[in-house]
């Protein structure tokens, strides 16, 4: 089925608004203001909700022991210094890890809680984010739960590749094994943008797990531009942050606060994508349906 091919069966309640909505940058920043406490308070339930993801994300993250102790080296010579110094950029680097995925990738039905708050805030529609959000939570658990499973798959095998590719070139000096290990750093790339997309698509299509992942592939190439920049916006502001604050501090800032920053730009730029591209479309040449009072009219 292609791009156009949704059953779109998941409406959310909607309200006719007087007031003419703000484009792009100023809607984004008026969201922010409207809705500051809100928006701490779905970050933090997605944060919640997501501990145990965070932890197997902590556990599997890709470190280095000998890089580790070369660092350490190099910032000491005393031996016991040096395990302490080790095992404080191990944590560190674990939490980096950890927090730059659920950042970028989701953290399954929690995400999809996420997604469709956020996209309610977008659109200016009424939601409660405790009893609609927990709504979406329990409609998509299954197929969350397949996305969280898929992503971990596809971490321990995309990273190890990326490393063995990189330890053959080192060895074999072939800019072949270098044509492989780049070439896995860009599927890994792609595959983080359709995360920008897949939990606005579940939430808001009925579609199968197939056809969620093509769409976001479809959706993940169309935008490019504006998915780079949110890489590179997420990238630097959680590298930075642990660079000069204590790793506690910023993931709770993170968690809580910098999401508006960081998530949420990429829920609200889904979103309006996924509106334009789809929705709109279809309100042109599909009846629209109607529903009051929890009744299908139309």
């Amino acid at each position: 089925m292609g791009l156009f091919s949704f059953n779109y069966a998941k409406p959310g309640p909607g309200v006719d608004a007087d007031e003419p909505e703000k484009k792009g940058f100023f809607r984004f920043w008026e969201i922010i203001f409207e809705k500051f406490s809100k928006l701490i308070g779905v970050n933090a339930l997605h944060a919640a909700l997501s501990i145990p993801y965070l932890i197997i994300l902590y556990i599997i993250a890709p470190v280095s022991e000998e890089w580790l102790q070369n660092f350490a080296a190099a910032m000491t010579e005393n031996a016991n210094d040096m395990d302490l110094i080790a095992e404080t950029l191990s944590m560190g680097f674990r939490a980096m890890f950890a927090l730059g995925v659920f950042m970028l990738w989701g953290s399954g039905p929690s995400s999809a809680l996420y997604a469709y708050v956020t996209r309610c805030f977008t659109r200016r529609d009424p939601v409660w984010i405790m009893s609609d959000g927990f709504d979406k939570f329990k409609e998509n658990f299954k197929q969350g739960m397949v996305v969280v499973i898929i992503d971990i798959v596809a971490l321990v095998l995309g990273i190890n590749a990326v490393w063995f590719y990189y330890q053959i070139y080192v060895s074999t000096d072939s800019m072949l094994w270098m044509f492989m290990c780049s070439l896995m750093v860009v599927v890994l790339l792609v595959y983080t943008w359709m995360h920008y997309y897949i939990y606005q698509i579940m939430v808001t299509f009925e579609c199968k797990i197939g056809q969620l992942y093509k769409n976001a592939l479809l959706f993940a190439i169309a935008g490019l531009p504006m998915n780079l920049l949110l890489t590179i916006i997420n990238v630097v502001l959680i590298a930075g942050l642990f660079l000069v604050l204590n790793p506690l501090v910023v993931i709770l800032a993170d968690l809580i606060f910098l999401a508006m920053l960081m998530r949420f730009p990429i829920e609200f730029t889904a979103s309006r994508k996924i509106r334009k591209v789809i929705i709109d479309a279809q309100e042109k040449t599909m009846p629209k349906k109607e529903y009051i009072d929890g009744e299908e009219n139309g």
